[in-house]
């Protein structure tokens, strides 16, 4: 299985934290925290890795080259236009002949990336989202059938509260739901691309997962230095 990380993001909420960096090699426990997602993918046995990168992209590709330091394959997909999310996937789609995993570059999950693959497969799903169980009140809210297929997307405004799930920022695809999207054009998934595979009958399905980090603004990225150092055992 190959794996396809976002790292396109600008960090504007790190700005003053991040001194300069493209978001996700903010550092945490004296290393990049693109390199603790990349460390974990090798862990889980991920080893073919592709960074979607944009923003300061040549200090991205400076510091990981191909990625034989850490003894993994790293290629590069390089485009300094803000394409969003789905757009950074279709613009990368040419790495993927079967399905294949994608990463948030400012979220780590630890999970059993295989597991999730096989869920995947026995769901015969087009695209599986990973879903913490509890909605934190703020963002996107995804809310699923029984069956743990995908009903609708919520955009939900300040802080109300609403039952569903947050989405945990990984996912499987299969490659053929990339064709409704134009390559270079900009698109969101949970805007554009989610609810058209919805309308169209396809069937994404949800992963529920405990927790995750993400350091998306400066109270959870302290938070995420936390923990990852408890992970780290620094």
């Amino acid at each position: 299985m190959k794996a396809l990380i976002l790292a396109a993001g600008f960090g504007v909420r790190l700005r003053e934290m991040i001194h300069g960096r493209p978001k996700p090699m903010a550092p945490i426990a004296g290393k990049p925290f693109l390199e603790h997602l990349i460390n974990n993918l090798k862990k889980k046995g991920v080893k073919d890795i592709v960074l979607a990168v944009g923003y300061l992209s040549d200090y991205i590709v400076d510091y990981f080259g191909d990625g034989k330091n850490l003894r993994v394959n790293i290629a590069y997909s390089i485009d300094n236009r803000p394409l969003g999310t789905a757009g950074t996937i279709k613009y990368a789609q040419s790495f993927f002949n079967e399905d294949f995993l994608v990463l948030n570059g400012d979220t780590f999950i630890d999970l059993d990336f295989f597991d999730f693959l096989k869920y995947h497969q026995e769901k015969k799903a087009d695209v599986t989202i990973a879903v913490a169980k509890k909605f934190q009140g703020r963002g996107g809210l995804i809310v699923l059938n029984k069956d743990k297929t995908v009903k609708e997307f919520k955009e939900i405004i300040g802080h109300q509260k609403g039952k569903g799930y947050n989405n945990a920022g990984a996912y499987i695809f299969k490659p053929s739901v990339l064709k409704f999207l134009k390559k270079g054009e900009r698109a969101s998934l949970e805007k554009d691309l989610f609810p058209l595979l919805i309308e169209k009958k396809y069937k994404l399905v949800g992963y529920p997962i405990k927790d995750y980090l993400d350091i998306g603004s400066p109270e959870s990225y302290k938070k995420a230095i936390q923990v990852l150092k408890r992970m780290e055992g620094k």
